[in-house]
């Protein structure tokens, strides 16, 4: 029994493989075969096959296909915010297009996400946005559309569990300014993706050590002022500016380094002996397209605001204004920072101060410098504003380009001012052995000198000679008057009458000369010339300002007589005095260039100068000489002429 259910089993599963042989290998139609004498006869041929068969493509002979075509889909979940797919289709596909389709799930919506080539990475990531905003369910099927393929659908793949958590773009070129309206004005540049609903401000909170969100604008505004923003001036507040999606999710900046802080200006007090205002303020920090440097204002009382510096160095963060402050001005700084490219600037709370120094004159004038009775000289001068000068130097110097010394310093009490028009007695000055020039300087209460005379101003110096015929005077020209000189006048006095002179002439503005007979006077009289300077009227300060020079006497009983010219290598090699009844130890002789500077100086009359200075030969030209010297009795004598070298 057992061998018969055996044999019937095989039986039966010989029958199975036959037929699932002749349903897969397909057999051509039959053919006729000629035979000898026979009819014609069936016969079955294996079909020819004569490309490569897969399963789901077409046969080559029929255009049928073997097997049906199919896309396998996977998905997963990735972050919770992305479906990653990837599918595999059965075969080969030679044109059309995939179409990566989606719908939450159990809607029956198919919405189309992506469509890719034929030929393209089977794989797509389908990362989930706004309104997906909470946990959602989805489908996802694959659809092929090809022309040799005709329309394929893959699985469903479902990925559970996904939403949008994709932070919006950052906000880019953040500026921050103090405007006009005195608080912090934010600007940025605005962004136009479609999610972003608005933008949160965010101020540090320096206590809390964290970035609260203080405000949100809307979108399509690129502008906030914070009128939050208490004592701004004496605060430096740092921003971020956040951009906000529909999903109420913000973008997440690197804090540090995005954010912008405005510029705090720093103005201590100035100092009146420092007289400096000493600016220091904090870095801009993320300046768009790099900083470029700051620039400096300065404005005076309600003027405008002029640039004063202009610091390329981006490190320095401080500025030092030596300006010459005014007494009682306000004076406000402002700082300017700009990018490199000069579109980008952000400025500074306006700082302010009212200079507390001394009192600067507007000028102070030299109105006159005279010799007073032939042993001094007096120095006059007028300043003004009034009470605006409580010390002044007085300075000497032998020439206009010499060397000057402060020989002496006007002051007042304290609390108290000097006068507007005052003078000073120069009682050191060797009135019968040269000129000297003067001039003014006024000092602060730090003995700083804060203005000097608009003016310089000389003594005049005069010397005389005599012939057996004529005596001779001669001066320097005075310098300076506001109004100029307008002209000179001669005195003399003879054997000390009259005690005021005589008029002896006068001369032009431009001549430093005067000559007059001599034989009107005894030979034994002692006659004494001075000159009088005069200047033009109308000036505001002195009128009828005049300048008064020393006296000279001529005394007959000493003569002395210079050459004009001498020649260091000729026969005449050494310029030195033919004299008569003068004192050799008396005598002194100082020679001069052509720029009023000394040159040479002896007391040696014999000798006299041999045209060199410090050892050197001095060039052929003219040079001036002032001569000092006694008469045998003890007259003193001064003179002064010039003498040509010639080589």
């Amino acid at each position: 029994m057992f061998t018969v259910y055996m044999k019937t089993g095989f039986k039966i599963i010989r029958l199975l493989a036959v037929l699932i042989l002749l349903s897969i290998i397909p057999v051509k139609a039959y053919s006729n075969s000629p035979g000898s004498g026979m009819g014609k006869t069936k016969m079955y041929k294996p079909a020819v096959v004569n490309s490569i068969e897969r399963p789901g493509m077409a046969n080559p002979v029929t255009g049928k296909r073997l097997s049906p075509f199919s896309i396998t889909l996977t998905v997963q979940n990735f972050l919770s915010s992305i479906a990653k797919l990837s599918w595999i289709p059965t075969d080969l596909v030679s044109d059309g297009s995939y179409f990566i389709e989606r719908q939450v799930a159990a809607s029956g919506v198919w919405d189309i996400v992506k469509q890719l080539p034929y030929n393209a990475v089977l794989q797509y990531n389908d990362t989930i946005t706004f309104p997906y905003c909470s946990s959602t369910d989805f489908i996802y099927r694959v659809r092929l559309v090809s022309v040799s393929a005709g329309t394929i659908i893959s699985n469903n793949g479902v990925c559970n569990g996904l939403w949008d958590q994709t932070p919006p773009a950052i906000v880019q070129d953040v500026m921050v300014s103090t405007g006009l309206s005195g608080y912090p004005e934010l600007s940025w540049r605005q962004l136009t993706g479609d999610s972003i609903i608005g933008y949160e401000i965010a101020r540090y909170n320096f206590k809390n050590l964290n970035w609260p969100i203080i405000d949100t604008v809307m979108a399509g505004s690129g502008t906030f002022t914070d009128l939050s923003a208490l004592n701004m001036c004496d605060t430096s507040y740092r921003y971020v500016v956040l951009t906000l999606d529909k999903c109420g999710r913000n973008s997440a900046p690197s804090y540090p380094l995005v954010f912008v802080q405005t510029l705090l200006l720093n103005l201590p007090p100035v100092s009146e002996c420092d007289r400096l205002a000493r600016l220091s303020w904090n870095a801009y920090h993320a300046m768009p397209g790099r900083l470029g440097g700051y620039k400096i204002f300065r404005s005076a009382d309600a003027g405008a605001p002029l640039e004063i510096a202009d610091l390329k160095d981006t490190l320095s963060n401080s500025y030092n204004d030596a300006f010459s402050f005014v007494n009682s001005h306000k004076y406000s700084y402002f700082v300017k920072a700009y990018s490199v490219a000069g579109q980008d600037s952000s400025i500074s709370c306006l700082k302010s101060f009212v200079y507390k120094g001394a009192s600067v004159p507007d000028s102070i004038y030299i109105s006159q410098v005279s010799v007073e009775a032939d042993s001094f000289i007096r120095i006059n001068y007028h300043y003004s504003q009034v009470n605006t000068v409580k010390k002044l130097l007085v300075q000497r110097a032998d020439t206009p380009a010499g060397v000057w010394a402060t020989i002496d310093t006007l002051r007042t009490a304290i609390g108290t001012y000097l006068p507007v028009n005052g003078s000073f007695d120069d009682t050191t000055a060797n009135v019968h052995g040269q000129s000297y020039y003067y001039r003014l300087a006024a000092l602060d209460s730090c003995n700083a000198v804060i203005i000097y005379s608009v003016n310089s101003a000389c003594s005049m110096f005069l010397v005389c000679m005599a012939t057996d015929i004529e005596n001779s005077i001669s001066w320097n020209l005075y310098d300076t008057w506001l109004k100029g000189v307008s002209g000179y006048t001669v005195f003399h006095q003879v054997d000390g009458l009259p005690a005021a002179g005589d008029l002896a002439g006068s001369v032009a503005a431009a001549t430093d000369n005067f000559s007059e007979s001599s034989t009107g006077f005894a030979p034994s009289a002692i006659v004494c010339y001075w000159a009088m300077a005069s200047e033009n009227p109308l000036n505001p300060y002195l009128v009828n300002a005049k300048s008064v020079s020393n006296t000279c006497c001529i005394i007959k009983g000493a003569n002395l007589y210079m050459p004009t010219a001498f020649c260091p290598e000729g026969k005449n090699y050494r310029f030195r005095p033919v004299a008569s009844f003068v004192d050799p130890f008396s005598f002194k002789m100082t020679i001069f260039d052509r720029w009023g500077q000394q040159i040479f100086e002896t007391t040696d009359m014999f000798n006299g100068w041999d045209g060199t200075t410090k050892g050197q030969n001095v060039p052929p030209g003219i040079y001036a000489y002032v001569l000092s010297y006694k008469s045998v009795g003890g007259e003193a004598f001064s003179r002064r002429g010039t003498v040509m070298l010639i080589r």
